[in-house]
């Protein structure tokens, strides 16, 4: 029996993999408290308390270093005026101040530590206790109830047997609760070689241990970590327990009860845990978030920086891949995991995706590496939706996550400090390969003094940054007004036929459009050759909406309008880029093409002017009408379930005077009371047979010709004769010859008579000629 035990206790105290590292201490400082980040991506069993001159924490692993070289880059030496490597996993934390310590774990594994201004509370006071002086208990002994619930509550595994157990086999209660002393040796066998095992002490020892072993062993068994024979372990359990087969009757009420921790969570002072342990005791641990309630990922996820050394002499690819095979050639999860770090490290994208996707299930933070594979190789992830809100998170989270960004949009929560902290932490080679898509999203959100930061990042190193550098430069620039400077760092790019070449042409093309300039052929033939090579892809797609609107820059319409077909059929565009592009191409057309071009791309698509903006759709039918084409014209104004706005009614209106249905006019202007309806108003009057008042609003408007041609269509000869208007020579020869007055019928003369005939037939002859030079001028 003890030998069978004795092995499962080898092997539980052996499954883990103890690994000689190199923990990074970081730091940040908050206006309450300074904080310290332990590293460690599995902490295990740890203790942190006061000692003389300020606070330690002591890890089990006795191998593990402590990298302290940037633990103070962003805090002050007011609470944590010194850090140091004690070895043997101990790490001191002097401070002087009147402070205290609040520790606890994030989701990762990683050991934060908060020293605080002021008086801890009951709720941290296990972390401001001594660690080198003896606790004093504060609880007598616990009833049988309580002791059930809290080991059933309970996540972490003890490594001795609880005072209920040692209760109810009848051992002495120890007047203070047990405590793991890391520090403390283990006696070897020699030293308990003289000791007798079957006396009443040892026994009882015995007893305890294998009733705690065997509680392990049933939990690891129920949590799935082990194949275990359970069938006889609840007899095992009731042997060890009641020895003499007689169960002990309950604890007397007069015992104290216990007064229970506010929290049974492992993670305090000190833990032994099991994998399922550690993933529920982290889920119950504080989580950083960001201001909108996202949990944040762990940093230590994206320690690139920690994944390989300088690559100036080389990179140590066959050192890596060589130690993929373990023992039996099987794959080694450790070793795959550091290959492809490694290969991101190295930004290789692609293999770093065909690593992933063969071992898949032996990759830690599968998800997390195959976005950062993406961003080496794109810019961009197709995680960028799901790690959006980690953009607000402080640390290398949030620069990760503006990397995987197609691009920042407005409302999202960028915390900008975090992510340019984050880019200068980054090693030269990742700045430079990195750092220009990442300030061109800056320049695109409109953040250009974030642009600028991260330009100066790479500025202050020496050596050559690369064309990406150049890019950046010219970008800038052109954000500064700088087009000439731009143009000539961009034509570099370009005649150097590079990797960044297609990036440069666009930038070319795209800076001539903005400023209204003509796109030379030289550029546009580029932009074309990079479109197909790039054509299925993002990339592709920009470039051939900038070729398109590049010709119509120079007016050619026929290409352009072939090349937005060719992108319809081939579905190289989408149809909202399409429908984009179409409203560009009419704007263009409408404003340099002539009448001959405008028909051939107008006439017969007239269905296509549905989806373009009214705007466009009042100016092509105008155009159309002035052409003579009132049908078309209407079809581009008509579209289903939209009513008209003011400018369409006015065009509908010229359409319906076109086509001589002036009340029809007169409908849509009614309400609208701009100068240019009342113009139409007064034209629709006219031709409805009211030039009285067409006359009124003429003179409203002070125009004379216009007025004094409704008041003749009107035959209203007083008010012409009333009116301030300029007489023609016809109107005065007219006043002339009626100077005279006219005699009374009955006692006139028939000379007089005679006389008025004359001037009849002269006023008549006079009347004709103007109203026929009317009729012409009209």
């Amino acid at each position: 029996m003890m030998r069978w035990l004795a092995g499962i206790v080898l092997i539980i105290l052996t499954a883990g993999k103890v690994h000689a590292d190199t923990i990074a201490v970081r730091s940040g400082e908050h206006q309450n408290f300074s904080r310290l980040v332990v590293y460690t991506h599995s902490p295990g069993a740890w203790k942190f308390g006061r000692v003389d001159g300020g606070f330690e924490l002591r890890l089990a692993s006795p191998d593990v270093q402590f990298n302290l070289e940037r633990a103070f880059e962003l805090i002050p030496r007011t609470r944590i005026s010194d850090l140091g490597d004690l070895g043997d996993g101990r790490l001191q934390v002097s401070a002087t101040c009147d402070c205290h310590a609040d520790v606890f774990v994030v989701g990762g594994g990683q050991i934060v530590i908060d020293i605080v201004s002021g008086e801890g509370s009951s709720a941290n006071e296990i972390y401001n206790a001594y660690l080198d002086k003896p606790r004093q208990p504060n609880f007598k002994l616990r009833s049988e109830a309580d002791a059930r619930v809290t080991t059933a509550a309970r996540l972490g595994l003890p490594l001795f047997p609880s005072k209920t157990q040692e209760r109810l086999n009848g051992a002495e209660t120890p007047s203070a609760p047990y405590d793991i002393n890391l520090d403390e040796p283990v006696a070897r066998d020699d030293e308990r070689a003289g000791q007798d095992s079957r006396s009443p002490t040892n026994h009882s020892r015995v007893q305890s241990t294998e009733l705690a072993l065997l509680e392990q062993i049933g939990r690891a068994a129920a949590q799935g970590l082990i194949d275990a024979d359970m069938s006889s372990l609840e007899a095992e359990v009731e042997k060890s327990a009641y020895p003499q087969g007689a169960i002990p009757e309950p604890i007397a009420e007069e015992i104290d009860a216990p007064v229970l921790p506010k929290s049974l969570d492992v993670n305090e002072h000190i833990a032994v845990q099991t994998s399922i342990d550690r993933e529920t005791s982290t889920r119950q641990a504080v989580v950083l978030s960001t201001q909108e309630g996202f949990a944040c990922f762990s940093d230590g996820d994206y320690s690139i920086e920690l994944w390989g050394q300088d690559i100036s002499n080389g990179a140590d690819l066959a050192q890596y891949k060589s130690a993929l095979l373990g023992e039996f050639d099987r794959p080694d999860p450790d070793a795959i995991n550091q290959y492809i770090r490694y290969l991101i490290y190295l930004t290789f994208g692609a293999e770093t995706r065909a690593v992933a996707s063969q071992f898949k299930d032996a990759i830690t933070s599968h998800d997390i590496v195959m976005q950062m594979a993406d961003v080496m190789d794109f810019h961009q992830s197709t995680q960028a939706s799901d790690v959006a809100p980690q953009m607000g998170c402080d640390g290398k989270t949030a620069l990760w996550a503006a990397l995987s960004q197609p691009e920042l949009r407005p409302g999202q929560e960028i915390n900008t400090k975090a992510i340019l902290t984050a880019f200068s932490e980054l090693p030269l080679h990742l700045r430079r390969h990195l750092g220009p898509k990442l300030a061109q999203k800056f320049m695109d959100h409109g953040d250009q003094s974030s642009a600028m930061s991260i330009r100066n990042y790479l500025e202050r190193a020496s050596g050559d940054h690369g064309v990406g550098f150049e890019l950046l430069e010219a970008r800038i620039d052109l954000q500064e007004g700088d087009a000439d400077q731009a143009e000539e760092r961009l034509t570099r790019i370009v005649n150097d036929d590079g990797e960044l070449s297609p990036d440069a042409a666009l930038e070319l093309v795209n800076s001539k459009l903005e400023r209204g300039e003509p796109v030379p052929q030289r550029y546009i033939e580029l932009v074309s050759t990079y479109s197909f090579e790039r054509r299925g892809g993002p990339e592709g797609a920009v470039l051939m909406i900038a070729e398109i609107r590049a010709l119509a820059s120079v007016s050619n319409f026929d290409e352009a309008y072939e090349q937005i077909d060719l992108a319809a059929s081939s579905r190289r565009l989408v149809s909202w880029e399409i429908t984009e592009l179409r409203s560009h191409l009419l704007a263009e057309l409408l404003a340099k093409g002539g009448d001959a071009q405008f028909l051939r791309y107008t006439i017969g698509h007239i269905e296509d002017a549905v989806g373009l903006e009214p705007r466009l759709r009042t100016d092509l039918a105008r155009r159309l009408l002035s052409l003579g084409f009132s049908r078309q014209a209407r079809m581009a104004l008509d579209v289903e379930g939209v009513p008209p706005g003011v400018p369409q009614r006015l065009t509908y209106a010229m359409i319906a005077l076109y086509e001589d249905k002036p009340k029809t006019a007169l409908g849509y202007l009614a309400g609208i009371e701009t100068e240019g309806a009342e113009r139409l108003r007064a034209e629709a009057l006219m031709a409805a047979g009211n030039p009285d008042a067409a006359a009124e609003i003429y003179h409203n408007f002070n125009e004379v010709d216009a007025r004094q041609r409704a008041i003749l269509r009107s035959k209203s000869w007083q008010n012409l004769a009333q009116s301030e208007l300029k007489m023609t020579d016809e109107l005065d020869r007219l006043q002339i010859v009626n100077a005279e007055p006219i005699p009374d019928v009955d006692e006139s003369t028939l000379a007089q008579s005679t006389e008025l005939l004359k001037r009849s037939e002269v006023s008549r002859s006079i009347l004709s000629s103007f109203l026929a030079k009317q009729a012409s001028a009209e």
